[in-house]
């Protein structure tokens, strides 16, 4: 053979070298998704207002209750499909000539799903991080609204988003920490301007000014709460249509 075809030959250790890691990938045992998981979650609701950061007062007096009941199924070694049902409250802006105030005006019910991609921190065996999106349909609760005007609507669409930690203290359980935030794809009522008064030493009359109301789209909360995984499902075991073998008849 020409000296120009002896590149074509690969070498006895390249042979060697491809044969052992097919048989590696061969006898390698597949690895089985994570068990579905259950989750549930308690904390703040937050009022989603810039103006946290200046005005520490405000955050205080608009913190709620919020709760959330999850169950997560796995799709890939890093994917699952979770649904909940959650809990939590919206709340209205009035802006004046004062500057702006964020108020509760009554409980918002969710129910829906969404993707959460897991463990992309690779934080150790014991400690796992998440993201996900999500998206839901809420029920609007008037009970602790305000104003005069009610809102217009009973039932709304929202979208959101979470990142969170969850760990493992027991090889089926743990703690998990949640950052969520929500937001409503419509208003819970339409805008309106009420006109208020600020009184003034007599014998000056009182000051009017107007105020504008709109319904608050976004919140943020914080949950904190725990997960288990559900009890792995076992295989069935199914006997043979043929176990015993048949004798030959004489």
């Amino acid at each position: 053979m020409s000296d120009r075809f002896l590149f074509c030959r690969p070498p006895a250790s390249a042979l060697l070298g491809l044969a052992t890691l097919a048989a590696s990938i061969h006898a390698a045992p597949a690895q089985s998704l994570p068990q579905p998981a259950v989750s549930f979650s308690s904390g703040l609701n937050l009022m989603a207002a810039p103006k946290w950061i200046f005005d520490g007062n405000t955050l205080v007096e608009e913190v709620t209750p919020a709760a959330k009941l999850q169950v997560s199924w796995p799709l890939t070694s890093h994917l699952e499909a979770a649904g909940y049902a959650r809990t939590g409250a919206w709340t209205d802006c009035a802006t004046s000539r004062f500057g702006s105030s964020y108020g509760f005006a009554g409980y918002l019910y969710q129910l829906g799903g969404g993707l959460r991609y897991t463990d992309f921190l690779n934080l150790g065996p014991w400690l796992e991080s998440f993201v996900g999106l999500n998206a839901s349909a809420g029920y609007v609760d008037r009970s602790g609204y305000s104003p005069p005007a009610p809102p217009a609507v009973r039932w709304t669409p929202l979208v959101g988003a979470e990142a969170g930690l969850q760990a493992w203290l027991t090889p089926t359980s743990g703690p998990v920490v949640t950052f969520e935030l929500q937001r409503s794809l419509r208003p819970f009522y339409a805008p309106f301007t009420r006109t208020d008064y600020l009184a003034r030493p007599a014998p000056q009359p009182p000051e009017l000014y107007d105020v504008h109301f709109r319904s608050s789209p976004g919140h943020a909360a914080l949950l904190l709460g725990w997960h288990w995984l559900l009890p792995e499902r076992r295989p069935r075991w199914h006997t043979p249509r043929y176990s015993h073998e048949t004798e030959p008849e004489e």
